[in-house]
């Protein structure tokens, strides 16, 4: 084959493949629609009590990282929009100080042995609402005006966006698997603010898909990372879970 014969059949399979991409995306008959394929692709509205009450337990990235890729063991909690994160450093096999995140309807609490107490953001809290899994529980409740906007460049994913309150927010659902991949937050009234966090690594647990791998942008510098390998679902937490409890502090004492 000729050099022009071999470009033909590129050109050709490379408009083959946009056609079907077109194609898959707009078998899509509306937002709605997508919202009901991203349901289904959970195993349906019945499990989302079941994500949205969790416990994880993996590693988290240190943050910037340094020459030598550090992670720390990190434990999460969710019950709805009570959220609880316990990062531990680690020094000869020996836990050396505590990173302790504690999110409750009257608290918002931060704190390490090394560094004291630390303010927690009114933002960061929000996001919550927003991040996966409660995305799923958002969508699901509707009451939105839901449009779906295509990308500058083509990603892969099926975008649906609403606002809510002040809040701009863009959903990002894989178009074959329609999984939540992104969740974009811009705010109306602030144009410089942003937050992004992307989900990676799913793994079937319990018959339930779940991102190993979340990373979190703020203002498009890397916020956090961390990987979740270990989940449990449906957890029935004692209220006593999402405040600081002394066994939480106890661990990091030198």
């Amino acid at each position: 084959m000729t050099v022009s014969g071999r470009f033909v059949k590129l050109t050709l399979a490379l408009a083959a493949s946009a056609a079907l991409i077109a194609s898959c995306s707009g078998s899509v008959k509306d937002p709605e629609d997508a919202v009901d394929r991203m349901l289904k692709a959970y195993g349906g509205e019945r499990n989302i009590p079941l994500l949205t009450s969790f416990e994880g337990r993996g590693f988290r990235k240190q943050l910037p990282p340094g020459h030598v890729a550090t992670n720390y063991p990190f434990d999460i909690f969710q019950r709805g929009m009570e959220y609880k994160t316990k990062t531990y450093r680690i020094l000869e096999g020996q836990v050396v100080d505590l990173q302790l995140l504690v999110v409750n309807e009257s608290e918002r609490f931060a704190w390490s042995h090394g560094t004291g107490e630390a303010v927690v953001p009114e933002w960061e809290v929000e996001m919550i609402g927003y991040r996966f899994p409660m995305i799923l529980e958002c969508l699901n409740a509707g009451g939105h005006v839901l449009e779906h906007v295509e990308s500058k460049y083509w990603d892969g994913l099926y975008h649906i966006r609403f606002e809510e309150k002040d809040n701009i927010v863009d959903v990002g659902l894989d178009e074959e698997s329609f999984l939540v991949r992104q969740v974009v937050i811009g705010s109306v009234s602030n144009s410089s603010f942003s937050f992004r966090e992307e989900y990676g690594d799913y793994v079937r647990t319990d018959g339930i898909w779940f991102p190993n791998r979340f990373i979190g942008y703020y203002k498009d510098v890397t916020y956090f990372e961390f990987l979740i390998p270990i989940v449990r679902f449906g957890i029935e937490f004692s209220d006593d879970v999402f405040t600081v409890m002394e066994s939480d502090t106890a661990a990091a004492m030198p």
